[in-house]
């Protein structure tokens, strides 16, 4: 009787271990995954953030490159060309 309960008593210690150990290699893998989440959202976002600037960048450069070329435009409207005077 006492064999008996020995050996359930170390095959219930064995379940256990088991148990331990499949659920710190289930936690592992969860955080294996979130860390490839966590990758792939840095990557999106640093697509974003590419988007975002590039589109700033447009939208401050057309407006201003514009302005800059109508003042050159009007600064050769205005100029006149130089003459040559002869000497007395």
């Amino acid at each position: 009787m006492d064999g008996l309960l020995a050996e359930n008593e170390k095959a219930i210690k064995q379940r256990i271990v088991d148990l331990k150990l499949k659920d710190k290699e289930i936690s592992q893998l969860e955080k294996l995954q979130r860390i490839k989440r966590t990758e792939k959202e840095i990557k999106r976002e640093g697509t974003w953030f590419k988007i975002a600037f590039i589109g700033i960048g447009i939208l401050i450069g057309v407006p201003v490159g514009g302005f800059l070329n109508h003042l050159a435009g009007q600064n050769a409207a205005v100029s006149s060309p130089v003459e040559q005077v002869s000497g007395k």
